[in-house]
């Protein structure tokens, strides 16, 4: 309890000026639109503020907001898939209305995007699978764009490969590193909350306090809670 507390304070941390997320991955398939759309539904819902999610890959589910938010969802017109930067900067010159946050879904990116994606970022959200060969890869790009933008790093287990290694992997990293397993018990409607007691749930919440703490002081490295249970 001590520690979910700790988190929802973290996700609720005040923002003085509006920041922008970049969540991508560097293959298909890993989870990235889910963890984006996900994690854009959940600071709505805590935070009570406009967030804005921008699909600039052509996947993400335009998720339907709760009663009470205010979650918008752009997506960038097919024609412009797969994104540039400029056409992303684009859109949100054409929505001049205010968003306190910006997560912008890129999908599987190329490696040659990846410098010009964290320019435009305050932070990015790097999705891979919970292989090792996936985990290892999403560290050294990691290390790689440390000097753009914060990094965060999301396996998600998809494929059921994760095991009781792969969490010691992730704490080996040089940046905050969270482990998404699969949940059966996900609701079929994003706008519904996933069940507050699951696993997936709480780590989602790690990665939302993680990704707000970010944005705001850089310079923190992960969040301290209270011992995991």
């Amino acid at each position: 309890m001590a520690e979910l507390v700790a988190l929802e304070q973290a996700v609720c941390i005040p923002m003085p000026l509006s920041r922008r997320v970049s969540v991508l991955s560097l293959a298909g398939g890993v989870g990235c639109s889910t963890v984006a759309t996900e994690t854009a539904t959940l600071l709505s819902r805590l935070r009570q503020e406009r967030i804005r999610l921008v699909s600039a890959q052509g996947s993400s589910p335009a998720p339907r907001s709760p009663a009470g938010n205010d979650l918008e969802f752009l997506a960038l017109p097919p024609e412009s898939w797969p994104a540039a930067v400029p056409a992303w900067q684009a859109l949100l010159e054409s929505h001049p209305t205010r968003a306190e946050l910006t997560i912008t879904d890129w999908g599987a990116a190329p490696m040659d995007a990846l410098r010009p994606i964290s320019t435009g970022a305050h932070a990015i959200c790097l999705v891979t699978d919970a292989s090792r060969p996936g985990i290892e890869r999403a560290a050294s790009v990691a290390r790689s764009l440390r000097d753009e933008a914060p990094v965060i790093v999301c396996s998600v287990d998809v494929h059921h490969v994760a095991t009781t290694a792969t969490p010691d992997l992730l704490t080996q990293m040089h940046v905050p590193a969270f482990l998404v397993r699969f949940d059966a018990r996900r609701p079929a409607r994003l706008d519904l909350p996933r069940p507050a007691g699951s696993e997936t749930s709480r780590e989602l919440l790690r990665l939302g306090a993680q990704l707000m703490t970010t944005i705001v002081t850089p310079d923190t490295g992960r969040v301290q809670t209270e011992a995991r249970s």
